[in-house]
């Protein structure tokens, strides 16, 4: 008689899904969160906050174009990180088993209409700001898909990539409030330079 060993004993998330079980309200609330990386969108619009307050002092934090800003990088970011997980799949089936798509809780085509509605949602919310926020928001996303697509697999260049599009939001939020001062141009680089260097590390 066969020994059935820990790996191949069904989880309870395969339990439920084999028995036709659908998620809760909450279980998808939460896996959503999971899929879009609730603290990093977060993490990228506090930083177009940090642009704006660098560039304009505290009055840029309570100014009419905060708010657009801030959800235009909010959706941005979970736009790439949906998109990212529907690309890993195969690898996060092996490194990473528990997530939302490769339990099946949640369906790749789920996810990219959420990457595509997060997308969206970005650039409407990047409308009521000056002429170059809609491009710019555009050219993140471009970039967050090239990585996922294609330049994750490189060494430097998708680091570099990754640490461009999270140092980014600080320039976006000081060009909303204005014109980027040093102060900007500072945390900006100090952004990229920890990204650069903790993203080539985990490599």
């Amino acid at each position: 008689m066969s020994r059935v060993t820990a790996r191949e004993q069904p989880t309870p998330q395969s339990l439920s899904l084999s028995a036709g079980r659908i998620p809760s309200p909450g279980r998808r609330l939460a896996d959503l969160v999971i899929l879009v990386r609730l603290p990093s969108c977060l993490a990228g619009g506090a930083s177009v906050l940090l642009g704006m307050h660098l560039t304009a002092g505290k009055g840029a934090l309570s100014a009419q174009a905060a708010w657009p800003g801030v959800l235009s990088m909010f959706f941005a970011v979970a736009a790439a990180n949906a998109i990212n997980d529907v690309l890993d799949i195969g690898t996060d089936a092996v490194g990473k088993p528990n997530r939302p798509l490769p339990t099946g809780r949640l369906s790749a085509r789920s996810a990219v209409a959420i990457s595509a509605a997060s997308g969206l949602a970005a650039i409407i919310s990047a409308g009521p700001l000056r002429s170059f926020a809609i491009l710019w928001v555009i050219v993140l996303l471009a970039l967050a898909f090239m990585y996922s697509y294609r330049a994750k697999n490189t060494v430097l260049l998708g680091n570099a990539i990754v640490a461009l599009c999270a140092s980014s939001p600080i320039i976006f939020g000081a060009l909303v409030a204005g014109r980027p001062g040093s102060l900007a141009w500072i945390g900006a680089s100090i952004s990229f330079t920890f990204m650069l260097a903790y993203e080539t590390l985990k490599t």
